[in-house]
């Protein structure tokens, strides 16, 4: 997000934030960017149709992942705007997701630093970034001992 934020400057830039929920807490795990067609100053929108598809493209890798929320750069040193505000509250109202995460990269004229929020449902309340390392690696699905059996004999079966 930094090295994004970094090469859109002196513009906004931005994407989907993407991973699970672990003891009611949000475990980002993965970081999608996705670059404006056309980079402003003060303002990102995220594209229409590009959460869905970044979302779709990183279920297949893991299925666990869902989407937790939206981020981009600002770049001065700002927490979020009024703009944000209604932004991740109109991504709660829709029903994609009850408390989304808005996490701003904002320059600090030394360098980035990330300012992570989440919505209540009536504000953004701040949140302690934790570097917390990967998901575990997903169990090896098991097979049932009747399909086994049907493919060992070359068989097949129907419900």
């Amino acid at each position: 997000m930094c090295g994004a934020a970094s090469e859109a400057y002196p513009y906004e830039t931005g994407g989907v934030l993407a991973g699970v929920y672990t003891a009611g807490r949000p475990w980002v795990t993965h970081v999608q960017t996705v670059t404006p067609k056309r980079g402003m100053p003060s303002f990102y929108t995220l594209p229409e149709g590009k959460r869905e598809q970044a979302i779709r493209s990183l279920r297949r890798l893991d299925p666990r992942i869902g989407y937790l929320g939206d981020w981009h750069s600002h770049p001065a040193d700002v927490g979020p705007s009024c703009t944000d505000c209604n932004s991740i509250r109109s991504i709660s109202l829709s029903g994609d997701l009850a408390r989304p995460v808005l996490l701003i990269v904002r320059w600090t004229g030394e360098g980035h630093t990330l300012d992570a929020r989440q919505w209540t449902g009536r504000r953004l309340r701040p949140l302690r970034v934790v570097a917390a390392g990967n998901l575990p690696p997903l169990a090896p699905r098991r097979r049932s001992r009747r399909l086994m059996a049907l493919r060992q004999e070359g068989g097949s079966f129907s419900r």
